[in-house]
């Protein structure tokens, strides 16, 4: 796995859409990781394995899939801006910091695995010009849109190389 993986190799998501169904796939993208996807037209080998969808989802939609896998497994949905206070009155105007909800979209031990393995492709794979010195990245990629290409995570910051 880390071998295709570090690679960005795309075979190896194929065959696991293959055993698993692309049904199974397209339900987790969706249901666990919120992935903005057409049922209509992205339940195929394309769209779920190299990101060939028909619209795709918006960057902070793809970024917040990933996060699950540096957060313990937990999903929240993301937000970009983190506080705001109006300052004459000391009122919270947004407050996304207190009590987030989330859920569990992934196990805290697959969390653990997914996250080593994405971060071998910042250190040693196809990833390393998305590599920010003294931070610990992890990446993902999505190959046929241009928009997109190749980016890297962590849990306070998405860049794109």
């Amino acid at each position: 796995t880390e071998y295709f993986l570090k690679r960005s190799l795309n075979t190896l998501p194929a065959q696991i859409a293959y055993n698993y169904g692309l049904e199974e796939i397209f339900r987790f993208a969706t249901d666990r990781l919120h992935l903005d996807l057409d049922p209509d037209n992205d339940i195929s080998y394309s769209p779920l394995c190299v990101g060939g969808t028909t619209e795709g989802p918006s960057a902070l939609n793809l970024a917040n899939a990933y996060l699950p896998y540096g957060n313990g497994g937990k999903y929240y949905k993301a937000t970009l801006i983190k506080k705001a206070t109006d300052m004459r009155e000391g009122i919270d105007i947004i407050d996304n910091e207190t009590e987030r909800e989330y859920e569990q979209a992934v196990s805290e031990e697959t969390a653990y695995v997914m996250n080593r393995l994405l971060e071998k492709v910042i250190s040693e794979g196809t990833g390393t010009s998305a590599h920010i010195w003294n931070l610990k990245f992890s990446t993902g990629s999505v190959n046929l849109d241009a928009s997109y290409g190749n980016w890297g995570y962590n849990v306070r910051l998405v860049s794109d190389k």
